[in-house]
């Protein structure tokens, strides 16, 4: 999935999280509703793998 803008959008649990941060394998998401205050969650994946909640 992607964004309006053509950005990685991850699905997890019914919420959608975007990139936060990304190293060679690892990525860091933000729940999308991060700013809204809405969600506060991040993920940590790798390879696709959800690695952290």
């Amino acid at each position: 999935m992607e964004t309006f803008k053509g950005k990685p959008l991850f699905e997890h649990q019914g919420y959608l999280y975007t990139v936060n941060k990304k190293s060679d394998d690892k990525v860091i998401w933000c729940c999308r509703n991060y700013r809204h205050g809405q969600c506060r969650g991040r993920l940590h994946t790798i390879n696709n793998q959800v690695i952290q909640i």
